[in-house]
């Protein structure tokens, strides 16, 4: 008599208010998650928010608070949650085709800490994004448009150290 695998199935419904200058969100899934979030523009440049989830299975639950700040030619964000993460991100562009981006995240429960330095590169026919981060893992994503909606895609991902290294292609179709 064999037994047959149990299948994993995932639902989740998300009810969405969006104004000028604010998105409320409000989300429930299997498993008794809900989740909830709201982000408000406090200039044109500034917007702060805070997200909230409860996972009634695992009896865990996390709230988080988060800021974004934006101009032109930058973005940089903050975020901070009851999970123990804090993470900063800034993306500087350098002209219409270059940006460069970083990110430090820390985990305070694990004492884990991750930086990470990239680029976004976009040609005529192509874009071409990299990064490296603090534990030696470099990856690059390569994306090229074939025709109208059809674009190839090439990845790689380096970890030296844990001896870990992924390859991947693919197509996106009727974007």
């Amino acid at each position: 008599m064999h037994s047959l695998p149990k299948r994993h199935i995932t639902h989740k419904g998300c009810l969405t208010s969006t104004g000028s200058d604010y998105r409320a969100q409000f989300q429930i899934g299997n498993n008794a998650f809900y989740g909830a979030n709201y982000i408000q523009s406090v200039t044109p440049n500034l917007s702060m928010g805070t997200e909230m989830f409860w996972l009634g299975h695992q009896r865990k639950s996390g709230i988080g608070f988060a800021s974004r700040y934006n101009t032109d030619k930058m973005v940089g964000t903050l975020q901070v949650a009851s999970t123990g993460i804090v993470a900063l991100s800034y993306v500087q562009k350098i002209s219409e085709k270059v940006s460069l981006a970083s990110d430090f995240m820390y985990n305070h429960m694990s004492r884990d800490v991750t930086a990470s330095f990239g680029y976004d590169y976009l040609l005529r026919q192509c874009r071409l994004r990299g990064k490296i981060d603090s534990n030696g893992v470099v990856a690059a994503y390569l994306e090229e448009r074939l025709n109208m909606g059809v674009n190839f895609l090439l990845s790689a991902e380096i970890d030296h150290c844990k001896k870990n290294y992924k390859f991947g292609f693919g197509m996106t179709v009727g974007e």
